[in-house]
């Protein structure tokens, strides 16, 4: 996307009898409109602005599963749902959830997840 440096160590054993391995790694600085390409198709999501500060990731792949954490600085971050079939923001129920959206991600910049798949 020619937008951003990002740096990624990965660690994987050539003769592991499992799918095992492990990555880090983060990414600069970065305006995330430039998802929306993948967002809008993928998700119905749209990204109206917003600046990613960085982000840093550290991922441990077990057996095929998948745990790690994610840390993620951002400033000025507004999104907007989008209907499914017409790509349209303008829907009541999209409006509804932009907003509950918008007024409930995290304020400090700060978004931290450590999920297990």
């Amino acid at each position: 996307m020619k937008t951003s440096a990002v740096k990624i160590l990965m660690v994987i054993p050539v003769a592991s009898p499992e799918i095992s391995f492990r990555y880090s790694g983060s990414l600069d600085l970065m305006d995330l409109t430039r998802l929306n390409s993948f967002l809008e198709v993928g998700e119905n999501v749209r990204i109206k602005s917003g600046v990613l500060q960085n982000a840093t990731f550290d991922v441990n792949v077990t057996a095929g599963r998948a745990r790690g954490t994610v840390r993620v600085m951002y400033r000025d971050l507004a999104i907007a749902f989008r209907n499914s079939r017409t790509g349209s923001e303008r829907g009541a129920y999209n409006r509804v959830t932009s907003y509950i959206a918008n007024a409930m991600k995290i304020r400090g910049r700060i978004c931290r997840t450590n999920r297990g798949q």
